[in-house]
């Protein structure tokens, strides 16, 4: 099983979201930023690494918001979902296709990866 830290970025009832690239798994389908948590390494760790990586971002890791695993074709995820707020840096997407906040009531018109559904659903229901 890999495990996946996702950062959910909520602001004044917009959350923030990454398109994929069409050359990785799941290309085209939208998402919360992070990535995987290397050996040794703990989620927070992670997603500080991850979000200044891939979009130049210092963010502060807080809350935990739940877990969901999901068995694709040829790997199982185990995504870790953490709320994180940004502390630092305009973004700048040097991995995915594009990037940008939506309200959450949009939320249920983009079509996320089927890993990011329950989490999707728990930040609707919560955060409305």
């Amino acid at each position: 099983m890999i495990d996946v830290a996702m950062a959910v970025n909520i602001d004044d009832k917009s959350v923030f979201i990454a398109k994929r690239s069409d050359s990785d798994d799941m290309g085209g389908y939208w998402e919360f930023p992070g990535g995987k948590v290397e050996p040794k390494e703990n989620p927070s760790k992670c997603l500080e690494r991850e979000m200044k990586e891939e979009f130049g971002l210092k963010v502060q890791v807080g809350l935990f918001l739940g877990e969901t695993i999901f068995p694709y074709k040829n790997k199982t995820v185990r995504l870790l979902a953490y709320r994180t707020t940004w502390k630092r840096g305009k973004e700048k997407s040097f991995v995915h296709q594009s990037s940008k906040w939506i309200s959450l009531s949009e939320m249920k018109k983009y079509k996320f990866c089927p890993a990011d559904d329950p989490i999707v659903n728990y930040i609707v229901d919560v955060y409305k």
